[in-house]
């Protein structure tokens, strides 16, 4: 058990903050996959679009269709201009209505799967440290618990910081149960030393 100014803890400081640090990654991971997403979207919007102008740019340059004497150039290059617009126009509208429509779908996945997997996480890594977080012989360490995972699993409520928060509460609310401990501690050893004075000791003292 870490010892910090001669109190025994039974979370560091040091692995406190590297617990707060985990919390928070669990916290941004569904952002993540939403900054994934859009960029996987923009990338497919991309090559659709660059294959348009491709395209375009392919059949502007050929000779046999810009030749005046091919009664067809007109139509054919007015026809690959109106395809390749609408190729470029239909990237640009379908990456944003896919990322309007999927990117909240995958925020809101990605939150419960991350929320599922940080307490698992969290419960594992308390327990090693000697701490239950879903006590309930202590209902305000069950409460920090259960409120903050309600909250991971609520659309729009769930972009606050909740694993975060749960897992700051529980180091300190370890720590204050710790020093608590220690203090009581401290008065029992000093309450035996006292009763163990002679009589005649204490009569010296007074």
């Amino acid at each position: 058990m870490p010892r910090e100014q001669g109190k025994k803890y039974r979370v560091s400081k040091k692995e406190g903050r590297l617990m707060i640090f985990v919390g928070v990654l669990f916290d941004l991971t569904p952002i993540l996959l939403v900054v994934l997403a859009v960029v996987v979207i923009v990338m497919l919007g991309g090559d659709i679009i660059g294959g348009a102008q491709h395209l375009q740019q392919a059949q502007d340059t050929s000779g046999f269709w810009k030749s005046t004497w091919n009664p067809f150039s007109g139509f054919y290059r007015a026809y690959h201009n109106i395809v390749g617009d609408a190729k470029i126009v239909g990237g640009v509208v379908g990456g944003g209505l896919v990322g309007i429509f999927l990117g909240p779908v995958i925020y809101t996945l990605g939150s419960w799967v991350s929320t599922f997997f940080a307490y698992i996480f969290f419960t594992i890594w308390f327990l090693f440290r000697g701490v239950f977080i879903w006590s309930f012989t202590s209902p305000s360490r069950l409460a920090i618990t259960t409120t903050t995972l309600v909250i991971e699993n609520i659309p729009v409520v769930d972009l606050l910081p909740g694993t975060t928060f749960m897992v700051w509460r529980h180091i300190k609310k370890s720590r204050t149960e710790d020093d608590k401990k220690h203090n009581e501690n401290i008065a029992s050893l000093n309450a035996v030393a006292g009763r163990s004075i002679p009589r005649y000791m204490k009569a010296q003292t007074v």
